[in-house]
């Protein structure tokens, strides 16, 4: 695997994390998920385009004045099942921190509020 850098304006805000998942076939692209401080974003192109991907949260305690837009500390995915994502975080106007778990690559979203976890954002 090789990296380049990229310039990337669609990103609110600063990419705290990364997640890549291998796609079996060589030729295949790699999806890619960001976090960052204004959402969580997806690439099925191996980084071509981005789409934000939008988190419904139902748990009162994790909404915030915006329940669809996470602020994410960090992502990732399960080795054996790609289409399941981890991440951690909080939605906008939200002080709960929250665990968010997808089986189905980010189309719907399960959340555990984290109580008495420190949370803290990667230092650069």
């Amino acid at each position: 695997m090789t990296f380049k850098k990229m310039n990337i304006t669609i990103f609110a805000g600063v990419v705290f994390t990364v997640a890549i998942s291998s796609a079996p076939p060589a030729r295949a692209a790699t999806t890619i998920w960001a976090v960052t401080q204004g959402g969580v974003y997806k690439s099925i192109d191996s980084g071509a385009t981005w789409q934000q991907t939008p988190v419904t949260v139902s748990n009162p305690l994790l909404k915030g004045s915006d329940p669809q837009t996470p602020v994410g500390a960090a992502i990732a995915l399960d080795p054996q099942q790609p289409s399941t994502v981890y991440f951690v975080g909080r939605m906008l106007g939200s002080s709960g921190w929250g665990f968010y778990r997808s089986t189905d690559n980010g189309k719907t979203w399960t959340s555990t509020f984290l109580i008495g976890i420190p949370i803290a954002y990667p230092s650069s």
